[in-house]
Parts: C-alpha cells; structure tokens; sequence
C-alpha cells in the first residue's frame, strides 16, 4: 500500500518534471526562433527593408532656421544613429568601418570619407584635418563636410589637393592628437594638419567631468574598466547585442517622433559643487595642454616634413563670437544650455585665445571672427553648421593653409585675434 502510493508520488513529481522541462524547452526554443527572426529582420533593414526609417526623425529648432534641407537632413539623422561606434585602442572610439548609406559614408579605418578629395587621387598635396562632431560633419552630408568644401575650394582655384577628414564625434585635442600619431606611425605623412577645436575641451574639461585634457563618457568607461557596473546595467548591456535587443530599439526608433532633445548639462546638484573659480583654473590648465600638444605636433612636423595649425573654432558663447548673438541663437543657448555650462565653455575660450595672442604664431588661428560679416544663419545649435557655414569655414582654412602648400603670400592674422583679452 505504501509502495502505490510513494510510486503514484513519484509518478505525479516526474510528470511535473517533465512538464516544466517541456516548457522550458519549448520557451528556449521560442526564443531562439525569435532571436533569429529579430536578426533576419535587422540584415534586412540594413540592406533596405526599412527604407522610411528617416520620416520619423524632426528637424531641430535650429536646423530650421538655418534652413536645412528636411529630407536630406532627415536621412543624414537616421544614418548617424545607425552608424554606430566602436572601441578603438588609445583614442577610445572610431565610426564603424565600411559603413554606406545614401549621405553618410565611412571607409575602413573609421574615417568620414570626402567625395570630392576622392576625385583628386593624383594630387600630390596633403591636407589632414582634425577636430571633433564639427569637423567631421555632424548633421550635414559627406558633401558638405568642412573637409569635402575645403577640397572643392582648392579644385575650384585649379590646385587640387587630397583631403582626409580625421574628425570624430565628441572628440577632444588628446584624442586627435593620438590619432594624428598613430596616422604617423603608420608611415602616413600629410603636407599640413590642422587641428580644429574647442567646443568639446571647453565642454569636458571645465564643466563635466571637469578634468582638464579628459574625454567624454569618462565615467562610463571608468566604470567599465575598474569593473564596478552593476549586475542590472551588465544585463542591460548583453540584452541590447541581442538580435530581440536590437529589434525592440529598432521598433522604438520606428514609434518614436525623432524631436531633438535639448543637450543635457548636469544636476543642479552638481552645478552647486563647482565654482566660476575652479572652472577658471580647469580652463587655463586646459589652454596650457592645447599649446603643449601643438608644440608637440609641431616638433614631429619638423621630423617628417609637415606643418601644423591650430585652430579655435566658432562656437555660441562669449568668447566663442565676437558679432552679436542673433535672436534664434540666444533661444538655443537658452533652452539648451545652463549659465554654469556657458560660462565654463567661455572661459575655456577666453584662455585659448589669451594663449594664441601671446604666443604670435601664425600656425595658432583664432576663428572666432569667421562669421562677423556674415548675415545669414549658419549655426543649427551652439557650435555645429550648415553647410554654408562650413562652407565659409573651409574657405579661411585655404587661406591660411595656402603658404604652407604653394608657398603663397601669408593671410595677414585678423586684427580681433590680437586685441587684449580680460
């Protein structure tokens, strides 16, 4: 009798067991077959079975005023979202190799390719250009780059001349100045490079993390290395490689409206903990390693025959213009940007250009006064450009480039570059 019932006990636990595996299996299996379904849909989108993707990105504010073409800008949106970056040793990250889609186009070092250099294979002259999201072309196509206008200025004049655009989204003057050394290392040498920054260093290295020659996403990375993520974000990491987690931020990307969303600063937490004090001393820090590094490059150029300019670019804040603010550019700055922000990205400015004054050297440009005779809008948020704006910029870039690629009459420096700075 009890022999029945200890078997009708084991009998029923067995089929529990053997229910619950079943399940299991059929759930592993469910999400296997939907793991593969979710990449088969994700190939097919990148080979264009998500043509409409870009309708639901919107214009900002700004691109607006500026008059930004929506379609094509719209398209440049989608595929700077798409094109993703990776980990590279030493300068932390480049664009995803071999990317192509319509306006947006990396070759396979990483690198934004410029159409228009393409065109000039036989050119003997050289010109690197490096810098950050300005640079390398952040909401404009590959046409409309500074790089792409500065070889279509130099073909335009009958002087053709190969251009390689080494900007980088979010980079800084330490991570341009490692990537120009490994360009180097390699055997590479251009006629010119030009360095062209201050908006990311002004940014990173006086307000968030605050620590002079620091890139972004340091405390991201720090965590990462130093092994102190948390099991839930470890979770979340591995689940977004997932094909299911690709397919659920590909869905979402689909519903969502694609509004721009203003640039998020810091806590008000974290804006009581810093004074206009430390950023002072965190901005003449920084304009100190600017000018080590450009001496540092220089000395190289020297070596293997280049030349190297430093240039402060343009950029929304008191130190970053010097013609008045137009109305649509001080809503920007208003919706976008703390007192606190500004005032750590002009002071990293005000030093810089305290820097170019004393050391008078034509090689250090100060560009802040590009657009004091220009009328039109040219800034779609606090120092990115349309492509008029890059335009204009890469035209002062060949001018002040030409003596060292031809041996023409030097640009006399402006005279706004050499007044006395507070």
């Amino acid at each position: 009798m009890v022999t029945a019932k200890n078997d009708s006990r084991w009998s029923r636990l067995s089929s529990l067991v053997q229910s619950i595996v079943f399940q299991l299996g059929l759930i592993v299996f469910t999400l296997i077959v939907i793991e593969l379904l979710c990449w088969l849909a994700i190939t097919l989108r990148h080979s264009g079975g998500e043509a409409k993707a870009w309708e639901s990105y919107q214009l900002s504010e700004g691109m607006q005023q500026v008059k930004m073409d929506e379609v094509i800008t719209k398209h440049v949106l989608f595929e700077q979202d798409d094109c993703k970056r990776i980990y590279t040793p030493y300068h932390l990250w480049n664009e995803e190799p071999g990317y192509s889609g319509n306006y947006l186009h990396i070759n396979q070092d990483g690198e934004r390719i410029t159409p228009d250099s393409a065109k000039n294979k036989d050119a003997t002259k050289k010109v690197w250009l490096t810098g950050g999201s300005t640079m390398w072309g952040l909401g404009v196509p590959d046409e409309s780059t500074i790089a792409n206008h500065l070889a279509k200025v130099f073909a335009g004049d009958g002087k053709p001349v190969q251009v390689l655009n080494l900007g980088e989204r979010a980079f800084v003057v330490n991570q341009e100045m490692i990537r120009v050394i490994e360009k180097l290392r390699d055997g590479e040498t251009p006629d010119v490079i030009v360095f062209y920054n201050g908006a990311n260093d002004g940014y990173y290295s006086t307000y968030n993390p605050g620590i002079p020659g620091y890139h972004s996403h340091y405390s991201d990375i720090k965590e990462r290395v130093e092994k102190r993520e948390t099991d839930l974000s470890k979770a979340i990491h591995l689940l977004k490689k997932t094909g299911i987690g690709r397919m659920f931020a590909a869905i979402m990307l689909r519903l969502q409206s694609h509004k721009p969303t203003p640039f998020h600063t810091s806590s008000p937490e974290f804006e009581k903990n810093i004074s206009q004090e430390s950023i002072d001393q965190r901005a003449k820090a920084l304009a100190q390693i600017w000018l080590n590094i450009f001496k540092l490059i220089t000395d190289l150029g020297k070596q293997r025959g280049f030349e190297v300019y430093f240039v402060l670019q343009p950029e929304l804040n008191e130190h970053g213009v010097t013609r008045p603010l137009m109305e649509y550019e001080k809503t920007m700055l208003k919706n976008n940007w703390t007192d606190k922000s500004l005032y750590a990205k002009s002071a990293a400015f005000r030093e810089i250009k305290k820097v170019i004054r004393q050391e008078n050297n034509r090689h250090l440009v100060d560009l802040t006064t590009v657009f004091d005779d220009v009328d039109e809008k040219v800034f779609y948020d606090i120092h990115h450009l349309s492509s008029r704006g890059n335009r204009i910029v890469a035209e002062e870039i060949a001018e002040f480039v030409k003596p060292s690629l031809f041996g023409e009459p030097e640009k006399e420096q402006s005279l706004e570059q050499n007044k006395e700075l507070p």
